[in-house]
């Protein structure tokens, strides 16, 4: 498997640098493109050593393109005729969507133009779409699967909602391994403060040049389920590179109220977070049900896939990265 090569889109990101390390720790060596909107590199290199240093690397491109101009996509396409084709890239903040809406139609922008530039090319490649739980939207079932009811509350929900009804219909008119993974919450040492994890040990990190500033938050009451970005990107391979034709829930399937987390990542500083943290309601946005889990049971049945690193686990492996 030497020729195989694979298009990332959005590899400097979260999901981006660990669907790369799974997939190179498989199989050393394939040939990895990358396309991101920055030029630094650096970091994603970092990152990748960071997690695996044994890791061999030079069989990675990457590059900075416009992926919303189709003779961009349709170039890349043709020269590169990948094998699999991950499509990470694009916004991911949904309060940043609901401020700015136009930034969510770069997400079905780019998406069109890699599945016309493969059409175009008659290039069928694995392809995975990145769907997310925020398709559900206002649906307050406490645990959903794929068949449960979307009804999305955001400019950005409804851009992945666009694409993943997409998605199913190319399967089905051009029987073409087009999948795309539903999925729910999940962290890592690279997120951004704009996550709660991320957020939070920041906050624990920097409490004594704060001031008593307190951390705000919207609500301590929610539940979510949340998993590990790694176990979350080998769901994503396993699912793209196998000959099963569907769509997947990507979760731990496992329930943690807020306040639990926060008993959590407090009590690792010996702290009690009832003196650090303001719970301000009005910031939670109007639909946001109380209660949603995933139910991954079906790729668990089908793929054999489920998470390993538990919610404690998750902020154990933040907190030492965010120490170095």
């Amino acid at each position: 498997m030497k020729n195989v090569k694979i298009l990332i889109t959005g590899i400097t990101g979260q999901d981006g640098v660990f669907v790369t390390k799974y997939l190179l720790e498989n199989n050393p060596h394939i040939k990895i493109y990358g396309t991101s909107r920055s030029l630094n590199y650096k970091e994603f290199y970092r990152k990748l050593n960071y997690l695996n240093p044994k890791l061999e690397t030079n069989n990675i491109s990457i590059f900075k393109t416009e992926l919303s101009i189709l003779e961009n996509v349709k170039k890349i396409i043709s020269d590169i005729q990948p094998q699999s084709i991950y499509n990470l890239t694009g916004p991911s903040s949904v309060y940043e969507s609901i401020k700015k809406p136009n930034l969510s139609s770069a997400i079905e922008i780019i998406y069109n133009n890699l599945t016309l530039s493969c059409i175009n090319k008659s290039i069928f490649p694995n392809f995975f779409q990145a769907s997310s739980s925020e398709m559900y939207g206002k649906n307050h079932e406490t645990i959903l699967d794929e068949k449960s009811m979307f009804l999305p509350n955001s400019p950005y929900a409804e851009a992945k909602l666009g694409n993943h009804i997409k998605t199913a219909e190319l399967r089905s008119r051009f029987n073409w391994n087009i999948v795309s993974g539903i999925m729910f919450n999940h962290e890592s040492e690279f997120r951004t403060e704009n996550y709660l994890f991320m957020k939070i040990i920041n906050y624990l990190l920097n409490l004594k040049n704060l001031s008593g500033t307190k951390l705000t938050l919207g609500g301590v009451d929610l539940v979510r389920d949340w998993s590990h970005a790694s176990d979350i990107s080998k769901g994503i391979v396993d699912m793209t590179e196998s000959k099963i034709f569907e769509d997947f829930v990507l979760g731990s399937g496992k329930p943690t109220k807020i306040s639990d987390l926060l008993d959590m990542s407090f009590g690792y500083f010996n702290l009690d977070w009832n003196e650090y943290v303001e719970v301000k309601g009005e910031i939670l946005r109007k639909d946001d049900p109380i209660y949603r889990i995933s139910d991954p049971s079906k790729i668990k049945k089908m793929l054999n896939w489920k998470t390993v690193i538990d919610t404690e686990e998750i902020l154990r492996k933040i907190i030492r990265y965010t120490q170095l």
